[in-house]
């Protein structure tokens, strides 16, 4: 069964006048948008018209808070924590988010006294339910179907990438939004509006046990719901609640971050917040990364050569950030690489074990050091990364390394070996390139390719440029070169200061 996540999904429906598309579709990590209340039901194992008995408990709380009876309830079978409103009052809500709620009970009885006077199986499934449907109930008040609909049109003609970031955070504000506003019918209708922080905890423990696996956490700032930490920070002001959502930021940033003023940012949370967490390791391999990425922003590209890919996992938000403890000075030294080195030194033997994207950052980092001991040690280290994970990103680094320590046969192999079977393909098509018995094979699961399927243009571009620093520039060469180039702009590469290298230095071939 899959991880729950807790959604608060209300849906979008928006149709296009353009003939080449039915109908349009908002999709982000955690939505699922569907046209029609039908193709969401169709989408699910199937409506039941009652799951153990806890329909008539659904239209109770309606009725408590709406006193409304045009509403139909669906219960669908899902294995999913999720529940959604569609404008013409219909209210779905999956079987995995009725069984979670109830499991949870017992824990949850702690934090609201409501659950534990309870005096019967009916009235307790009430108190649980109450706080999602005054949530959706809330959308409902505040015609955020129509509102959202609205500020699609508006934006409609933005480039897609602007466009999407606009709904996103209009989505996002419209989520916190809800849950003031749920507070208010909860608080109109005799309830305790804090029952709204019930779902939030359930959501918390979930998310928390996901993030568990380093290479799977969940990104809030690309989703439309806004994180647990973010949405009790609204709800209660809590400081504790501010540190973990300014974290969770950083933590993006560092990750996901494409400018020097993103950077600056996230280094100065993590500064700030790493006083609260002296030893966490977490922090310390954050403040590490952070300051790699930032040193590569001051690094030219002719001494970088290739484009690396820093790996940074997302914030865990594991229980010990709930507990602040006494604030301690942070040191700093004078020159910003050799700090970088330090911090990188400072957790490499407690968290190697267990972290090859960390020993793979910190392997790119040592072979531009001017020491040969520390450029032979980042070959060691890098092969080492590869060899407990076999990702296209590690792979990317470990040819980076191979390259600058000489190893160029390898560092083709490296490149080679990290693009796609197709790509493979048009290279061997576009300049006769062939690398036959390539020794670095990938482990090529689903999640592993959907995962990195981004690294895709970069994967070609260092191929290309290898070929840049390897080649005499002889005729044949040049036209190898400039076909490589045509190739990689084919793929649909954005505007970056890497393009422009390659662009120039192509361009003054005559």
């Amino acid at each position: 069964m899959k991880a729950f996540l807790w959604t608060f999904t209300f849906l979008v429906i928006f149709s296009c006048d353009t003939s080449s598309h039915r109908s349009f579709y908002y999709l982000d990590q955690v939505d699922n948008v569907i046209l029609t209340a039908e193709e969401y039901k169709n989408n699910s194992k199937g409506v039941i018209v009652d799951y153990k008995n806890w329909q008539s408990v659904i239209h109770s709380v309606f009725q408590d808070l709406i006193n409304n009876t045009n509403f139909e309830v669906f219960i669908l079978r899902k294995d999913s924590f999720n529940v959604a409103f569609f404008p013409k009052n219909q209210f779905f809500i999956n079987t995995a988010t009725l069984d979670t709620l109830e499991n949870e009970s017992i824990n949850l009885a702690s934090s609201f006294s409501e659950l534990k006077t309870c005096k019967n199986l009916s009235e307790c499934r009430k108190v649980l339910i109450l706080p999602i449907i005054a949530h959706e109930l809330a959308h409902y008040f505040q015609d955020d179907y129509f509102l959202l609909k609205n500020k699609i049109e508006e934006h409609k003609h933005l480039p897609r990438d602007e466009f999407y970031e606009k709904i996103l955070l209009y989505k996002r504000e419209r989520e916190l939004s809800a849950d003031l506003y749920a507070q208010s019918i909860l608080a109109r209708n005799g309830k305790n509006p804090n029952l709204i922080l019930l779902p939030l905890k359930i959501l918390k423990k979930t998310n928390q046990e996901k993030n568990t696996d380093t290479f799977n956490r969940i990104d809030y700032y690309t989703s439309s719901h806004p994180s647990p930490n973010e949405r009790f920070y609204h709800i209660t002001e809590r400081e504790g609640y501010k540190t973990l959502k300014e974290l969770e930021l950083a933590f993006h940033l560092i990750a996901k971050g494409s400018s020097i003023e993103e950077l600056k940012l996230a280094i100065n949370l993590i500064e700030n917040h790493s006083k609260k967490f002296p030893n966490n390791l977490e922090l310390k391999r954050a403040k590490a990364t952070a300051y790699h990425r930032y040193w590569i922003y001051t690094s030219g590209m002719k001494d970088l050569k290739f484009i690396p890919i820093i790996d940074q996992p997302l914030f865990s938000d594991s229980e010990e950030f709930n507990t602040f403890k006494t604030p301690f000075e942070i040191q700093r030294d004078s020159k910003l690489y050799q700090k970088t080195i330090s911090l990188y030194e400072e957790i490499f033997e407690k968290i190697k074990d267990n972290d090859p994207g960390f020993i793979s950052n910190y392997s790119l980092l040592l072979t531009y050091s001017p020491l040969e001991a520390n450029r032979k040690r980042s070959l060691d280290l890098a092969i080492e990364a590869f060899k407990k994970k076999k990702s296209r990103k590690i792979l990317n680094n470990l040819g980076i390394v191979f390259f600058l320590n000489g190893k160029i046969f390898e560092a083709q192999k490296s490149f080679w070996s990290e693009m796609s079977e197709m790509d493979r393909e048009n290279v061997k098509k576009t300049i006769g390139e062939r690398l036959e018995n390539v020794s670095f094979q990938l482990e090529q699961t689903k999640g592993n390719v959907e995962q990195e399927e981004n690294y895709r243009s970069i994967a070609i571009s260092n191929f290309t440029f290898m070929k840049m620093y390897t080649k005499t520039l002889n005729p044949d060469a040049k036209s190898e070169l400039k076909k490589m180039q045509k190739y990689y702009f084919s793929l649909g590469a954005k505007p970056s200061p890497w393009v422009i290298y390659l662009n120039d230095y192509v361009n003054q071939i005559h």
